[in-house]
C-alpha cells in the first residue's frame, strides 16, 4: 500500500491594507502608488519587494526606509520612504586660473552623469571630494589653497526652470599665495658629498621659474640621484624632507628646502679585454646604475645586459 505523504500547506500571501509613502517626490503620489501595484488588496510577497526596489531605481528613486507593520489576517501596511536618486549634470570650476578646470576635475571621483548618494550622506562625500581636491592644489604649490564644493539644482532650458533630479556640482577654489624655492640646504653621509653634488647644484634641479611643486620635487630627487649615479655612485639617495609648516617662510613666500643625501660606496667600473664597443656606451648598460643596487644578483643582471649589447654588434 502506497503511502501518501501530506504536502505542507503553501504560506499565505500577505495584502496590502494601506501604503504609507514619505518623502520628496514629483509625481502624484497615487498615481506612483498605482504605477507600483501598491494598492489596497495588492500581494505583497518577497518577489514583490524585490520588484518594488527595481522600479523604484528604474523610476530614479531610492529606498531609504521601508518597514512592513503586520496587521492581522493576512494583511499588512507597508512603511515607505523614498527619494529621487540626483545625477551630476555639469561640474563647474570657479577662480582656478591659472589652472584649467580638467586639472581639478580629474581629480574628483563624481564625474557628470553620475549618481549622488543620498542626501544624508552628501555633505560628507562632498568633503572628501574638495579634500582631494586640497591635496592636488597642495601638491602643485599651493600650500594655503581652500577648496568647496556646493550642490545646485540645474536649470534648464529658456527661460531657465529648475530641474530637481540633476545637479550641478560648484568647486569654489582659492588658490592662495604660490611659493617660490629660496634654498636647499643638503645633509650628506659623506664628507666629499658636497664635492659631488654641491647645494649650488641641487638648487638649480630643484628650483623652477613658476613655482615650487611637491609633485615635481620627487622628480627633482630622481635627477639629482642620476648625477650622482654618473659620478659613480650606484647607490645614492637623494631624499627631500619638505614640511610646509617648518620650511615655508609665509612672509616672503620661500621654501628653503632640506635634502638628505647618502652616497654609499663608490663603484669604479673598467672593461678588460673591449676593443669593439666604446666604453661610455657599454657603461650605459650596467643595471647597477638604473636600479641603484650592486650586490650579486644585480651584478650578474649587467654582465648579462652586456653580453646582450655584444650581440646586438654580431658577436653571438
Amino acid at each position: 500500500m502506497a503511502v501518501v505523504r501530506a504536502q505542507p500547506a503553501p504560506a499565505p500571501t500577505q495584502r496590502l491594507a494601506a501604503v504609507d509613502l514619505q518623502g520628496e517626490i514629483h509625481e502624484n503620489r497615487d498615481r506612483l502608488l498605482r504605477f507600483l501595484g501598491l494598492t489596497a488588496g495588492a500581494p505583497f510577497g518577497k518577489e514583490d519587494q524585490t520588484r518594488l526596489d527595481g522600479e523604484l531605481k528604474a523610476l530614479g528613486y531610492r529606498q531609504l526606509a521601508t518597514q512592513i507593520e503586520p496587521l492581522g489576517g493576512g494583511l499588512v501596511r507597508l512603511h515607505l520612504k523614498i527619494e529621487p536618486v540626483r545625477i551630476v549634470r555639469n561640474v563647474i570650476v570657479k577662480h582656478n586660473w591659472p589652472l584649467f578646470d580638467d586639472e581639478i576635475v580629474r581629480h574628483l571621483s563624481l564625474r557628470q552623469g553620475q549618481p549622488l548618494p543620498a542626501d544624508t550622506e552628501l555633505r560628507a562625500r562632498l568633503e572628501e571630494e574638495a579634500e582631494a581636491v586640497r591635496k592636488y592644489l597642495f601638491n602643485e604649490g599651493y600650500f594655503e589653497a581652500a577648496a568647496s564644493i556646493e550642490p545646485h539644482v540645474a536649470m534648464v532650458g529658456l527661460p531657465g526652470r529648475p530641474r530637481a533630479q540633476w545637479i550641478d556640482l560648484v568647486i569654489t577654489v582659492d588658490l592662495g599665495s604660490s611659493y617660490k624655492l629660496g634654498s636647499v640646504v643638503p645633509t650628506y653621509d659623506h664628507e666629499d658629498g658636497a664635492k659631488h653634488l654641491p647645494a649650488s647644484q641641487l638648487y638649480d634641479l630643484f628650483h623652477h621659474w613658476l613655482r615650487f611643486k611637491v609633485s615635481q620635487m620627487r622628480d627633482d630627487a630622481r635627477a639629482a640621484e642620476k648625477v650622482l649615479r654618473d659620478e659613480g655612485f650606484p647607490a645614492a639617495r637623494v631624499v627631500p624632507d619638505f614640511d610646509f609648516q617648518r620650511d615655508a617662510d609665509r612672509k616672503t613666500h620661500r621654501v628653503h628646502l632640506p635634502v638628505r643625501v647618502t652616497l654609499k660606496r663608490r663603484v669604479d667600473v673598467k672593461f678588460i679585454g673591449n676593443r669593439a664597443i666604446a666604453a661610455r656606451d657599454l657603461r650605459e648598460q650596467l643595471t647597477i646604475f638604473t636600479a641603484g643596487a650592486y650586490d650579486d644578483v644585480e651584478l650578474a643582471e649587467s654582465a648579462h645586459a652586456l653580453v646582450r649589447e655584444y650581440q646586438k654588434h654580431g658577436y653571438f
